[in-house]
């Protein structure tokens, strides 16, 4: 019986997970490389910029419960273009330069790019770049997307 209550009680509350897998373009179901499929629940006031990351490997982390994975946390480790990827809050530098509020790590990563004037506008909201490092404090950006609705 004492059994019975312990695997009800871990339905109910979950129990943390970590999956991986592909956002397709349409609906909330993670498509793992090993063909299953995980049912997110995504809260949007929690996590709004994963419905602009379709497409792409997410590494997703929550609770699991009835009805799904509830969605406490994600990452972008490779970007479409088969590069690395970082996601976060755009930022200047104290240095000036354009930088990167990486929502994996909480750390600001300066950022390397042609692409200045047209990350500009983007200072305060949240965007996908795809790179390379080129030492341990810099990211040269190649590729990059916004991860909000164009207005």
């Amino acid at each position: 019986m004492k059994r019975c209550a312990g695997m009800l009680l871990s339905l109910l509350v979950g129990c943390q997970a970590h999956v991986r897998g592909i956002l397709p373009e349409a609906g909330y179901a993670l498509e793992a490389p090993n063909g299953a499929t995980v049912r997110l629940r995504v809260d949007p006031a929690v996590s709004p910029e994963i419905e602009f990351a379709r497409g792409l490997l997410l590494d997703v982390t929550g609770k699991r419960g009835i009805g799904g994975l509830r969605v406490s946390g994600w990452w972008v480790d490779e970007g479409a273009h088969g590069l690395q990827a970082w996601w976060g809050l755009l930022q200047r530098g104290d240095d000036g330069r354009l930088a990167l509020l990486d929502a994996r790590s909480g750390e600001p990563l300066a950022l390397q790019t042609e692409a200045t004037d047209a990350l500009t506008p983007w200072i305060g909201r949240p965007v996908l770049l795809e790179g390379y490092l080129e030492d341990t404090r810099a990211a040269v950006v190649v590729y990059y997307r916004p991860l909000f609705a164009a207005e």
